[in-house]
């Protein structure tokens, strides 16, 4: 309602939309790619997943979640990319023939899946997304895991959730950043073109969690006791900042 113009006529989804999901593997990306193949018609769909927690009964239940997806959507793009948008950089072996951003060396995803349309589903950090309770429980926990942790009595570990806010911010500023590049693309192809060329920017829609009314309340009472709200909200509210500062630049 604010941006009336956000959303044009050739953003609408049809059979040849290639939409990117990012956080595909989780529940609301999961449903969402599936409805946009049975319901929408799309018949291309990328998706992206950092797959949290990275626990046995968690990569249990992703792994059916790729089968289903593999099955329901036939031009789901393959392999199912598996890193932290924002945090990893192809290999050095990778870089001659991978679109990578000049400045970081991160994956330019518009440039190489070409998408015309952009949801952001993978952010907003979660104090509890590597704490493994069955797992614990169960004495099976992924020991190999940088983010878990075990006391003396077997229970989990205190652990700071700081990649978890890392990624968070990063992976927001990172699809921007590809976003903008497309953008720059078009404008010296319009310009070589004399202005015919057409604009194939992605649309882009993400998913805010950021509630102001929660975060003055917390300033205010000094109440942090409910983390996962607070890491919710806060890492909500930096994504609404660096989606402003983009669409105002």
């Amino acid at each position: 309602r604010k941006r009336p113009n956000s959303y044009q006529v050739r953003d609408a989804l049809t059979s040849k939309s290639r939409v990117l999901i990012t956080g595909i593997l989780g529940q609301v990306g999961f449903n969402l790619a599936l409805a946009l193949s049975e319901q929408c018609g799309v018949r291309t769909i990328i998706g992206i997943d950092g797959m949290y927690p990275n626990t046995i009964s968690h990569r249990v239940e992703m792994a059916q979640r790729m089968a289903t997806l593999y099955n329901a959507v036939p031009n789901l793009v393959r392999p199912l990319p598996l890193s932290v948008t924002g945090i990893d950089q192809p290999s050095s072996s990778q870089r001659d023939s991978w679109e990578v951003l000049p400045a970081t060396g991160e994956l330019d995803i518009v440039a190489r899946y070409e998408p015309t349309h952009v949801v952001h589903l993978a952010s907003g950090a979660d104090a509890n997304s590597y704490r493994d309770v069955v797992g614990a429980r169960e004495g099976k926990l992924n020991v190999d895991s940088a983010y878990v942790a075990e006391d003396g009595s077997g229970s989990l570990g205190r652990i700071a959730p700081l990649f978890q806010i890392r990624q968070a911010g990063t992976s927001m500023e990172h699809i921007l950043t590809s976003i903008a590049m497309q953008q720059r693309r078009d404008s010296e192809e319009e310009k070589g073109d004399g202005g015919n060329a057409d604009a194939t920017n992605p649309h882009f829609t993400y998913a805010s969690v950021a509630q102001q009314s929660v975060l003055n309340d917390m300033r205010q009472d000094g109440d942090f006791c409910d983390e996962g709200t607070f890491y919710h909200e806060t890492t909500g509210a930096i994504d609404e900042l660096l989606a402003s500062q983009y669409y105002y630049t």
